[in-house]
């Protein structure tokens, strides 16, 4: 069974549905070729965050450290933007007695990624 990607997003497409699993693009099959047929649009957000890091620290830390020191600080940034994306269900277990508070977001990881400095 071939993995098919969705030309829209990047994302799954499950050959059962012949649908995006992540933004709903909606595909079929001929003549042994993937085509898309309707392409849902799910609202598409972007989150980004900024740390600058001196010469001086470079120097002081090492770059590796120095690395992670940036790394840290961006997921921070970044984590204080998902409950604007964040789908939230709420479910209560009898046999436990607890509420229990799920929460999902969905990303599509970009084609090339930065690997450090």
């Amino acid at each position: 069974m071939k993995d098919y990607r969705c030309t829209y997003c990047g994302g799954h497409i499950s050959p059962t549905t012949m649908k995006c699993e992540y933004c709903g693009t909606q595909y079929k099959i001929e003549n042994d070729q993937i085509l898309r047929i309707e392409t849902f649009h799910n609202p598409v957000e972007t989150f980004s965050a900024v740390e600058a890091v001196s010469r001086e620290m470079m120097i002081e830390m090492g770059a590796e450290n120095a690395s992670e020191y940036a790394m840290r600080h961006l997921v921070s940034k970044l984590a204080e933007c998902i409950p604007t994306a964040m789908q939230v269900t709420t479910e209560y277990d009898h046999n436990q007695g607890v509420q229990i508070i799920r929460g999902t977001v969905k990303f599509v990881r970009p084609d090339q990624t930065g690997s450090g400095w």
